[in-house]
């Protein structure tokens, strides 16, 4: 059974593989373009917005891919690369190489039976409900996942995947990056500041913020008195008085201190001198 966008070749003809409503039984076989898409009276009509050459810095244009017109007034497979490249006109309604006339359309339900070679992604089917996007990477392609941390690239919607195989073309105009960054931000506050109001008139996290900040301010309490008392042993380095006895090591080195007891037993343990020898004499 083959699967919705295979394509044959007989006699010199390509037909594809389409079933546009599984519900109504199988599908069948229609007569292509070459690239995977319906063409002649199968195909659906598209209301032409504009028309240009296709300039000679374009790649070949595909059915379905994203256009813009440069200085020239040329058409070029449009990228979300630069800022020029992302003015998107339209999506190309059917194929043209360079230097032939490709027409294009917007603000309409285009088929995506090629969805496979004009998506980044490289997929048969188109995912339902997604917004599509310019891609950065390949140019006249589409992309679910636009490249959103390089400074350079632009971020342009061009549509929604109504089902797997339509696009709903809904090319947004291309705004500042920093109007976009400075709406997200309002955006963002905005949203955090609801969240807080409700957050601050729910009385669960009423209570457990009071509860935290009393267990805060016990601890703040407990440290405070711990440090006082232990502020209150100790000796000052301007000097002062002790209240107790003092001990410590036997001193060693020459600024080491001695207690009086160490001085007296130091002094106790010099021999005594026999002050009745004479001299010469030998005890």
């Amino acid at each position: 059974m083959p699967s919705v966008g295979d394509t044959k070749t007989v006699f010199g003809r390509t037909y594809v593989y389409s079933n546009p409503n599984q519900a109504l039984g199988p599908g069948t076989w229609l007569l292509s373009d070459g690239e995977g898409s319906l063409s002649g009276e199968q195909q659906t009509e598209h209301k032409v917005y504009g028309q240009a050459v296709v300039d000679s810095s374009s790649i070949a244009i595909h059915k379905g891919m994203l256009v813009y017109i440069n200085e020239a007034g040329n058409a070029v497979a449009a990228s979300a690369a630069s800022l020029e490249s992302s003015r998107v006109v339209g999506v190309a309604i059917d194929p043209a190489n360079v230097g032939q006339i490709v027409q294009f359309t917007q603000n309409t339900a285009f088929e995506f039976f090629n969805a496979i070679s004009i998506t980044d992604e490289a997929s048969s089917t188109l995912d339902v409900g997604q917004p599509y996007y310019l891609s950065s990477d390949n140019p006249g392609k589409w992309t679910k996942n636009p490249t959103r941390d390089d400074a350079s690239i632009e971020v342009l919607q061009c549509g929604t995947a109504v089902n797997e195989y339509y696009m709903a073309i809904d090319i947004q105009p291309l705004a500042l990056k920093a109007e976009v960054e400075s709406a997200a931000r309002i955006a963002g506050d905005a949203a955090l500041s609801a969240r807080i109001d409700v957050l601050e008139a729910d009385p669960t996290t009423a209570t457990a913020v009071a509860n935290s900040i009393a267990a805060v301010n016990a601890s703040i309490a407990s440290e405070t008195t711990a440090r006082t008392d232990a502020d209150a042993l100790l000796m000052p380095k301007t000097g002062g008085t002790f209240s107790g006895a003092i001990s410590g090591p036997e001193p060693v080195a020459d600024s080491d201190l001695a207690t009086k007891k160490f001085v007296i037993d130091e002094i106790a343990a010099i021999p005594a001198v026999d002050f009745n020898l004479d001299y010469g004499e030998y005890a």
